[in-house]
């Protein structure tokens, strides 16, 4: 399968709209956060091979660090998905004026980190 064939296959799934609801993400993260911790050693063993760090450097600096972020956000997701109010112009004084943050599609995320 090439990156093509995935790609529209990976918005498909977003225009279903299976991606939207706040426990969907939340349990993507947790599949997340389980993945990192079960492949832990092979990263670190990568980690070391690659760029010589030492087991702790490794988990301090990456594994370590990666988790905490996943966990963080696990805690905190729901509340930043959730529908703030904000001024309403006077001009529209009859109306009520929110902010509702949802994910846009899929993204590529090419980083060191």
């Amino acid at each position: 399968m090439n990156i093509n064939d995935i790609l529209q296959k990976q918005r498909a799934y977003f225009q279903s709209g299976a991606t939207l609801p706040v426990s969907f993400r939340i349990d993507m993260l947790k599949k997340l956060l389980a993945t990192v911790n079960k492949y832990e050693k092979e990263i670190g063993d990568a980690l070391t091979a690659d760029l010589g760090k030492s087991d702790f450097e490794g988990f301090m600096c990456e594994t370590g660090l990666v988790r905490s972020e996943i966990s963080y956000m696990i805690k905190h997701v729901k509340r930043y998905a959730k529908e703030k109010t904000v001024p309403t112009p006077m001009t529209q004084f009859a109306s009520r004026s929110y902010q509702k943050p949802c994910p846009y599609g899929n993204v590529l995320i090419m980083s060191p980190w």
